[in-house]
């Protein structure tokens, strides 16, 4: 019999870091969590809190497997051989060599959940035309593709925001 994965949402978390529910480890689930906590955590004073929560149930990375051209294949794997520290240290080694702003569809969310201004959606496609071409900026080759495909995807990225409010 297979053991179901119940996927950790970053609220329950918190909720559980608030002493509103008690999660413990369970031998009839499997607790799960993704990367995408990581970039949450990483915001918090004290990342260690958000950590222990994971490592006190016993939770177990989920993590996407992509392709040879790194798209989704709609697979995953469990990473249960490392601990949520590891897990999370192996995440901050990674991005520390990247310059990424990760908040970069902040704006969006709050504005689809109903908050925020919509100054900074509007920056949005600007923003990230940006953050492509500062990702790609060592790559050792001729950019010029690059940045043209980069030109035409803004329009697109405007009009959609547009459409939305």
């Amino acid at each position: 019999m297979s053991i179901p994965l119940v996927y950790i949402d970053q609220n329950i978390i918190g909720l559980q870091l608030q002493g509103h529910i008690n999660l413990s480890k369970r031998d009839d689930v499997i607790w799960v969590y993704s990367k995408e906590h990581f970039t949450e955590i990483k915001r918090a004073s004290e990342p260690e809190k958000y950590l222990d929560v994971l490592n006190n149930i016993d939770a177990t990375m989920l993590d996407l497997i992509f392709d040879e051209n790194w798209k989704i294949t709609g697979e995953a794997r469990l990473v249960n051989d490392l601990t949520p520290f590891e897990n999370y240290q192996n995440y901050i080694e990674a991005i520390a060599d990247v310059e990424f702003d990760e908040t970069i569809f902040d704006p969006f969310q709050v504005w689809v959940n109903g908050g925020g201004d919509e100054g900074p959606l509007k920056e949005l496609s600007e923003n990230l035309a940006d953050q492509v071409l500062r990702l790609t900026s060592d790559l050792p080759f001729d950019r010029t593709e690059m940045a043209n495909k980069v030109a035409t995807i803004k329009p697109v990225i405007d009009s959609m925001v547009d459409e939305l409010m």
